[in-house]
């Protein structure tokens, strides 16, 4: 949406900073040991199987990929709220990715 409605600026500009930032990563690998790194494949929805086990993942946690991840949410749920808040039906509309949030 190239000129959203008021309501929803700040959500699209927060979601170009978003995308940007994950371009600028790249692709995570995050250390799980000294030895080897594995790709690890963390989401806006798995975020918090990452936070169960703090001292395990530490590494994912305090990755810039996680704070990302962790922003998209925040994100998500401000945007679902505010489509709710003007009758929009998330599934019905397919934002599938906001349903739940």
């Amino acid at each position: 949406m190239l000129h959203p409605p008021l309501e929803l600026q700040s959500i699209k500009a927060s979601l170009v900073d978003i995308y940007l930032n994950e371009v600028e990563i790249g692709t995570p690998y995050i250390a799980f040991d000294s030895s080897a790194y594995n790709h690890v494949a963390v989401s806006v929805d798995n975020l918090d199987t990452w936070q169960h086990n703090p001292s395990y993942y530490h590494n994912i946690i305090n990755s810039e990929w996680f704070k990302v991840q962790s922003f998209r949410r925040i994100v998500y749920v401000q945007w679902a709220e505010i489509l709710r808040e003007h009758g929009i039906d998330l599934g019905e509309e397919g934002f599938t990715e906001l349903v739940g949030r």
